[in-house]
């Protein structure tokens, strides 16, 4: 039995600053479109259009892969996945007994990943320098280290629903 763990990686308050950014962008490329006050000729309403998908396009994907994380714990590993970013760890490599919190860690380093209002989301760097899979919003984390050179560092509630279903398997 496979335990699968939909990780809630923030509410409508984490959307807020990448919302803000991407509004902001629209309005300057609309601005910037129509500046002149005459109507826009071909090429300025393909650059607009574009502009425009690519605003809203850049959000929904920042949407979709905070809501689209998830931990999943097989007979044979542990993976923590979300769209464009995962890493897996076989059981026998997962250090459960060195579990600690990491709320206050720092990931300031992003080596492949998202960061945006207290949401983390993909490969990290840790202040010690060792990698770090990260899947944690501003609520209370823990990490997860491993024997095969990373850490995963997922919220408390995702771990604790993750170790709920492993004590209901065996």
């Amino acid at each position: 039995m496979n335990c699968i763990v939909n990780v809630d990686l923030g509410g409508i308050g984490s959307y807020l600053v990448p919302a803000l950014i991407c509004a902001s962008a629209l309005m300057v490329v609309s601005a910037v479109a129509f500046h002149r006050r005459t109507s826009l000729v071909g090429a300025e309403k393909l650059v607009f259009l574009l502009s425009a998908i690519l605003v809203v396009g850049t959000f929904g994907a920042i949407v979709y892969q905070s809501n689209a994380a998830e931990i999943i714990l097989d007979r044979n590993q542990l993976t923590a996945r979300a769209p464009f970013v995962s890493g897996s760890a076989r059981h026998d490599a997962v250090m459960w007994g060195r579990v600690d919190d990491a709320t206050s860690d720092e990931f300031a380093m992003r080596t492949f990943g998202t960061s945006f209002s207290g949401v983390q989301i993909g490969w990290f760097q840790a202040e010690s320098g060792r990698p770090a899979l990260v899947l944690r919003s501003n609520e209370p984390s823990v990490r997860i280290p491993t024997s095969d050179g990373f850490d995963f560092v997922l919220s408390k509630s995702a771990f604790d629903q993750v170790m709920e279903c492993a004590k209901e398997r065996n």
